[in-house]
């Protein structure tokens, strides 16, 4: 479905936690003339009346893909039905964009992708922290070799709640690092290995860990709970010659470069004492590099519209979606093995 107007419609599908923060994003571009939603359930309905009172709520999907004003549908619905709302959305030549994670399996991501296509429709998949002005300036910098040959990276995300009953820990919370390290590493890993436990003994495990293997030597780690005192949001990349921290949680200066890293006598495969070995570790400055400030989901949403317009190339399309569902159901059978490494290709 080409858009050659220059002005569109959009209809964010579910008001649950998610969904107002995309309506709210939409109205920011200017490009967006109308914002309507759908939500079956009149009690939250009446909740999000009471703070967006403007926006037209439909309570059934069908009634708004029968407005031919509106083109552009993003979807905030349990990730098991994604592949049914997708489907819908798609099939009526509607482009797309569907919040993280693409499906709940590797073929019904397939299915999305490959009637996309036959439709005409971008499909975008909402990996909200690819539009992080942080992560963006990470992956520049370990691009143009600043921080010299990567080593390994890993991250941390961590809080206490919310709990979910529609994904586990890692379908929440990973699916966001699979797809920064994607990005940032410019590949799919080869292969994966993944533990699961579930202290609250309840319908879901609630934290998990993982490790993913890339081409060229490159390794990344992933821990993930929600049932944590503290709220983290850190990436963290070792290079030869520097180390890069991105911390969510310091929005006004997301990054931090230190000047450390170790230097081992190619000739030398021992030292003689600790203090020998406390010589080839080296430290120097951190540094806060400026980053441009911004709202990743805001940049998200502007981004999906340009690209709608045909103004920007497509960005996280359906295709980086399902690679990260792949990638997920890989973790999941490492985890059912008891952390057996999968390989992926």
């Amino acid at each position: 479905m080409n858009n050659s107007s220059s002005e569109v419609s959009v209809c964010v599908v579910g008001l649950g936690h998610w969904g107002p923060n995309l309506v709210r994003s939409f109205e920011n571009h200017p490009a967006v003339k109308n914002v309507v939603a759908v939500e079956p359930s009149q009690s939250r309905v009446a909740v999000v009346k009471e703070r967006l009172p403007h926006i037209k709520i439909y309570s059934d999907l069908k009634e708004a893909l029968n407005d031919d004003n509106i083109s552009c549908f993003a979807v905030a619905t349990p990730t098991a039905t994604h592949f049914k709302v997708g489907m819908e959305i798609l099939s009526r030549g509607k482009h797309l964009l569907m919040e993280k994670p693409l499906a709940h399996n590797r073929e019904s991501a397939e299915i999305l992708v490959r009637t996309a296509r036959e439709n005409n429709c971008i499909l975008m998949t909402g990996h909200v922290f690819l539009f992080n002005n942080g992560i963006i300036e990470m992956k520049r910098l370990i691009d143009e070799g600043s921080i010299g040959r990567v080593m390994y990276a890993r991250s941390l995300r961590t809080n206490l709640g919310p709990i979910r009953k529609d994904v586990d820990a890692l379908w929440d919370l990973a699916t966001h690092d699979i797809s920064i390290f994607n990005y940032i590493f410019d590949s799919t890993p080869a292969q994966v290995s993944c533990t699961k436990l579930a202290p609250l003994g309840l319908h879901q495990y609630d934290l998990a860990q993982a490790t993913l293997i890339y081409p060229n030597n490159r390794s990344a780690m992933i821990f993930v709970s929600w049932l944590d005192p503290q709220k983290k949001r850190e990436i963290t990349v070792v290079g030869a010659e520097k180390m890069v921290v991105f911390d969510d949680m310091k929005p006004e200066a997301p990054l931090a470069i230190y000047e450390k890293g170790v230097t081992v006598e190619q000739e030398r495969t021992y030292f003689d004492t600790f203090e020998s070995f406390r010589l080839s570790i080296f430290e120097g400055n951190v540094t806060v590099p400026e980053v441009k400030t911004g709202q990743p989901l805001s940049n998200e949403c502007c981004y999906f519209i340009d690209t709608v317009l045909g103004k920007k190339p497509l960005k996280c399309d359906g295709e980086e979606g399902k690679k990260v569902v792949e990638i997920l159901e890989a973790l999941d059978l490492s985890a059912s093995q008891g952390g057996k490494l999968v390989s992926l290709w």
